[in-house]
């Protein structure tokens, strides 16, 4: 058996385990937390290595299953990041609900309904069950699994690589706002989360924010290949994109944080833009070629194929 080993190396933790209390309490302490995670992909681990880092979870609170056992055990034995931590990898997926009463599904929306099938008998009113899967919506969630489950939904991006991702969550008709708020302070831990939203939005939030650092890195490669047009090189231009979105973004953060009293986001570019400067020449060419539509037409397209990946599911 390819994860004999570690296995072997777990047997122990999970024996003790098995007959531990799992609740939440009220005052959400991280303590007592046991995550489990159903997936390993980029979103699961960087949230993972968040919770670790920010010290709101030990590494032997965390358990970890998936489909690929190979990767599972790259996982465990050979990436940098994970093979120092004392985290728990389980072979089975049913296994891991007997370990933690929060768990994460952190698989493809398409591997959902298997997924759901294969575990909804060991789901009880304990377990918090949080899906990443986008487009899937929480009624389709519960209907794999019994009633009264407790189901939030999340939307966290890949920035949660580095602390920095956008979240929001919208909770089921079973979750308590207790449930709400463990959600938001386990987001909370990989970037800013906002308060929980009508679930309505969700798939306007995956089209904006979830998809959004791609949006962002075609506008970075595309104004670093305008500079190398014109001389600069590569990696100057890039930085200097990179780092001119960071801090045109932390200023505009800075407005918002003013509670309505801030400037408008169009007023800042108003203040950059001369009578006749370099700034208003450059605009003048992006609304030449409808820039604003084509961004504004990107997340209508990827709203409505969220809407079709519940569709299908």
């Amino acid at each position: 058996m390819i994860l004999k080993k570690f296995q072997l190396y777990t047997l122990t933790r999970h024996w003790a385990l098995k007959n531990s209390t799992n609740r939440f309490f009220s005052t959400v302490n991280t303590k007592d937390w046991k995550l489990g995670f159903l997936g390993t992909g980029r979103i699961a681990q960087a949230i993972i290595l968040g919770l670790i880092d920010q010290n709101k979870v030990k590494p032997e609170q965390i358990f970890v299953s998936d489909a690929n056992l190979e990767y599972l055990k790259y996982l465990r034995e050979r990436c940098p990041k994970f093979q120092s931590l004392n985290i728990n990898y389980i072979e089975s997926n049913l296994e891991i609900l007997k370990y933690a009463r929060t768990i994460l599904l952190c698989v493809k929306p398409k591997d959902i309904p298997g997924l759901l099938n294969q575990v909804s008998s060991c789901v009880s009113k304990e377990h918090l069950i949080i899906s990443l899967a986008a487009g899937i919506q929480i009624k389709n969630i519960e209907k794999h699994l019994p009633r009264e489950s407790r189901v939030v939904r999340i939307m966290p991006n890949l920035a949660a690589l580095v602390q920095q991702s956008v979240s929001l969550y919208a909770r089921g008709s079973n979750a308590t706002k207790e449930d709400g708020q463990v959600v938001k302070k386990l987001l909370e831990s990989v970037g800013y989360c906002e308060d929980e939203i009508n679930e309505d939005l969700m798939n306007v939030v995956t089209a904006l924010s979830g998809s959004g650092p791609a949006y962002m890195c075609v506008v970075l490669d595309a104004l670093a290949e305008g500079a190398v047009k014109m001389g600069m090189s590569r990696q100057l231009a890039l930085s200097l994109a990179t780092r001119t979105m960071a801090g045109s973004a932390n200023m505009l953060i800075n407005e918002l944080n003013k509670e309505g009293q801030g400037k408008h986001v169009m007023s800042i570019k108003e203040e950059i833009s001369s009578p006749g400067g370099t700034t208003i020449h450059g605009l003048s060419e992006l609304e030449r070629f409808n820039i604003r539509h084509a961004f504004a037409k990107c997340v209508e397209m990827a709203t409505n194929r969220a809407k079709e990946l519940n569709r299908m599911n």
